[in-house]
């Protein structure tokens, strides 16, 4: 049941938050409260990923607003996508979660033919070179040296052509290494380190550190879900009790729209799903993934849970 004076309790200390970060020298125009630029900048972060409060939790004590399917979006001509803004707007809009599918490009263009792409089942309904991808999001990083992100890889390349790609966008330097077992780091420790990203990967991991099994670090709920009656917090993928806990929240009837993201990202609908989620579960969810996450509520109910989330132990 959606609980209506805990969720505008939590919308009033994130009206607060965004009231007291309007004085800050932020440049980017969302959760990004103490960006000073350039991965140089030796500021002890004051605000990461937009809260002072979660500095000092673990990764795995964050919520992370995330896009199913990022790289798929209207804005950039995608036929039938997930989203309609490309991956920069997407991070100045406060997304921190992508999902994103990594293919050879099998698409129109014979001499890219078998090279490393983001594309959504066939490259011919949209396609992007998955290291000048990298290169954006490394760009914006630098820019942004107080926020932290990370990748849900749905790959279908040897973990060699990722791991060149991530290369080539000068990205290895940045992925955070998780031994499996071990306590994550907190978003302070992955600031001042400047590995500022985590990747897991839905083929199982791999023999190079920055290459985490999706189902060994996280478990989820069903992504096949027709209508919001399907959803539940019941899981899918991964082993209860792992340390990341992915819900996904979008509806696929057959394919995405965004009629249906504008009835599932709305509250309460989302507001209380997250809530039976947490309660039902015990653990926070670490990930909200959404299509066309810029209609609804996920923005503020993701911040609202980061204002209000008591870390675990």
């Amino acid at each position: 049941m959606f609980n209506k004076y805990l969720y505008f309790a939590s919308i009033l200390l994130f009206i607060a938050w965004t009231l007291a970060s309007c004085g800050s020298s932020a440049t980017s125009p969302a959760l990004d409260a103490q960006a000073s630029g350039g991965m140089a900048d030796s500021t002890p972060p004051i605000f990461c990923n937009g809260f002072k409060s979660l500095c000092d939790r673990r990764l795995d004590q964050v919520v992370l607003a995330t896009a199913h399917n990022a790289m798929s979006n209207q804005d950039e001509g995608w036929l039938v996508p997930n989203q309609d803004h490309g991956l920069i707007t997407q991070l100045d809009d406060g997304i921190r979660g992508f999902m994103i599918d990594v293919h050879p490009y099998d698409g129109d263009d014979a001499t890219q033919t078998g090279k490393t792409y983001l594309c959504h089942s066939s490259c011919t309904l949209g396609a992007e070179d998955f290291a000048a991808a990298m290169t954006k999001i490394r760009v914006w990083l630098d820019e942004h040296p107080h926020e932290i992100i990370s990748f849900i890889l749905e790959d279908y390349v040897p973990e060699a052509a990722m791991n060149a790609g991530l290369d080539a966008a000068g990205m290895l330097p940045m992925c955070w290494h998780q031994a499996e077992g071990q306590p994550f780091p907190t978003l302070r420790t992955m600031i001042n380190s400047n590995q500022r990203i985590f990747i897991m990967t839905e083929s199982g991991g791999g023999a190079l550190p920055w290459n985490h099994g999706y189902q060994t670090f996280a478990w989820d709920t069903d992504y096949a879900n027709k209508t919001p009656a399907d959803f539940s917090c019941a899981r899918l993928r991964g082993k209860a009790g792992n340390p990341l806990f992915v819900i996904n929240h979008f509806i696929t009837n057959p394919l995405a729209s965004k009629t249906a993201a504008t009835q599932a990202n709305a509250n309460p609908l989302l507001a209380d799903r997250l809530q039976q989620c947490l309660k039902e579960t015990k653990q926070l969810p670490n990930f909200v993934a959404v299509d066309f996450y810029d209609v609804g509520d996920l923005i503020a109910d993701v911040a609202a849970l980061n204002a209000l989330a008591v870390p675990s132990p």
